[in-house]
């Protein structure tokens, strides 16, 4: 809401008119209109035209992006300005302005504002610093929100307990090597992996324990693989590894490999040494006819027959 003329506060030391000249551009600000603001009053919306450029006098503003419940993404404070942008391109504001306390603005209108910047190159420098400021910010919120879709995406894909990939990037990586591999006429071998009475070490040891054996383990695949293999955790103690590119003799040769890593794996929780495991492993190898789904069902029967062999050992 408008609001009476208060006297203007210096201007001097306010950024868009610092170093400029004041005697020569009063007869205009005295014509600007003051605006004030109840906390929660909405300046500015999405999607609708803006005619004036805002300087905050006092108070303070929000900047929130698609949703005014949204948390602002940055605060105006006195001797800042708003909607400049929206109101040289002429195009709708893209962000909601909010009191968050109550304000006071000084109203410049978009003929007084090219007054302004006609009689003063100071103003207009200073003005295009303004501008490429909120250019900046604008950036920097798009580097920062590109970041965060980054750390969402790694988490989507990411077993939370011991950081190897999770059953949903498993099956999409394993969908792109059995393509690969079939048109290319590649190698492709799948281990999966089970630790051995892991129910009783839970039940003996406990809970937070069994995290740490198979956080041990995890770490003990991953360390033993080459870089364009993959470690999954399949879910509870059951991992799956693939190997593209690799002989069935290069497979046997890794998966016995691993089975002896963790088989010498130590485990410890916090600091406290922990009763070692083992695991049996069950290798198959990418036949033609077969897609994803059925080279695991092969490698889960092989892991069954290990299981019937004693356990802590390799079988196809």
């Amino acid at each position: 809401m408008d609001c009476p003329p208060n006297p203007l506060p210096d201007l001097a030391n306010m950024f868009l008119f610092q170093d400029v000249h004041r005697d020569s551009l009063s007869d205009l600000l005295d014509q600007c209109e003051h605006t004030a603001l109840e906390g929660g009053d909405v300046l500015l919306a999405p999607g609708t035209r803006n005619h004036n450029l805002y300087l905050v006098l006092a108070g303070k503003l929000g900047v929130h992006l698609d949703d005014v419940d949204n948390p602002a993404v940055t605060h105006l404070l006195p001797g800042q300005c708003v909607g400049e942008m929206s109101l040289i391109d002429e195009q709708d504001t893209s962000a909601y302005v909010v009191a968050a306390e109550p304000s006071r603005l000084l109203t410049i209108s978009r003929d007084t504002l090219w007054l302004l910047i006609e009689r003063s190159h100071t103003l207009a420098r200073n003005l295009l610093a303004i501008l490429t400021g909120r250019v900046r910010q604008g950036n920097e919120l798009i580097v920062r929100g590109m970041e965060r879709e980054k750390i969402l995406s790694a988490h989507a894909n990411q077993d939370p307990l011991t950081g190897l990939q999770n059953r949903r990037s498993l099956m999409a990586n394993l969908a792109g090597m059995v393509e690969r591999a079939r048109q290319g006429g590649g190698l492709l071998s799948l281990v999966m992996i089970d630790v051995d009475h892991f129910k009783k070490y839970n039940d003996t040891h406990g809970h937070p324990a069994g995290d740490a054996a198979l956080q041990a383990v995890a770490v003990t695949l991953n360390s033993h693989l080459r870089g364009h293999d993959i470690a999954a955790r399949y879910g509870g103690e059951e991992f799956v590894v693939l190997l593209p590119d690799t002989t069935v003799a290069a497979a046997r040769k890794t998966a016995e490999r691993l089975r002896e890593a963790v088989a010498a794996t130590a485990i410890r929780q916090e600091g406290q040494p922990l009763p070692g495991v083992t695991a049996s492993f069950g290798l198959a190898h990418l036949e033609a006819p077969q897609d994803g789904d059925a080279l695991l069902a092969t490698a889960d029967a092989a892991l069954y027959r290990a299981k019937l062999a004693g356990r802590n050992c390799v079988t196809e």
